[in-house]
């Protein structure tokens, strides 16, 4: 069975080996000295100037769209360097209204360095941000005329008044002759 020409492969490496009627019934002209690529004539020239046309065209239309990307970039690039939002953000300073640190039912205070929270409710000790159980000086837990200071730890009794002995909240009159200064048979 022969295969009809026009079916056939073509191998373009050999065209310039190929017989006389092969070259007569393509119109190719292998005197232009092109290598292994033949000149072809006819429709075909015109089709393949016209396709080159148009893709030089829209090479042409992207290398502008590139080019007008590429200053759309430089601008958005510029934008978001001089962006202050986009900038080193300051830290957000907690506030009390925000984010109450302190003990329930204890007042938080703003200040320049943070949050401080006021005094433990009554029957509390603490910091204010954590209280717990314990006496303090409202509880008046001191013997009668000693010094009362409140601490985290709770209430703290200064020294027993002059002639009392005791850790300030149990004060006893102390007897001078306890440690028996007097002589003996005296009082």
């Amino acid at each position: 069975e022969v295969i009809p020409e026009r079916n056939k492969k073509r191998d373009i490496r050999n065209w310039h080996h190929t017989s006389e009627k092969y070259k007569e019934a393509y119109h190719t002209d292998f005197s232009a000295n092109r290598g292994d690529i033949p000149i072809i004539h006819g429709d075909c020239d015109e089709n393949i100037l016209k396709l080159l046309g148009e893709l030089l065209k829209l090479v042409k239309e992207l290398k502008e769209e590139v080019k007008g990307q590429r200053h759309e970039i430089n601008y958005l690039r510029g934008l978001i360097e001089n962006c202050a939002g986009c900038q080193q953000a300051q830290p957000l300073r907690e506030n009390c209204q925000y984010s109450n640190p302190c003990f329930p039912g204890v007042q938080c205070y703003d200040s320049s360095t943070g949050m401080r929270c006021g005094h433990c409710p009554r029957g509390y000790v603490g910091d204010g941000r954590n209280c717990r159980p314990g006496q303090t000086c409202a509880d008046q837990p001191c013997f009668n005329g000693v010094q009362c200071y409140d601490t985290v730890e709770g209430a703290q009794c200064g020294p027993c008044p002059v002639g009392y002995e005791g850790d300030g909240k149990h004060c006893r009159f102390r007897d001078a002759c306890e440690d028996k200064p007097c002589a003996p048979g005296r009082k």
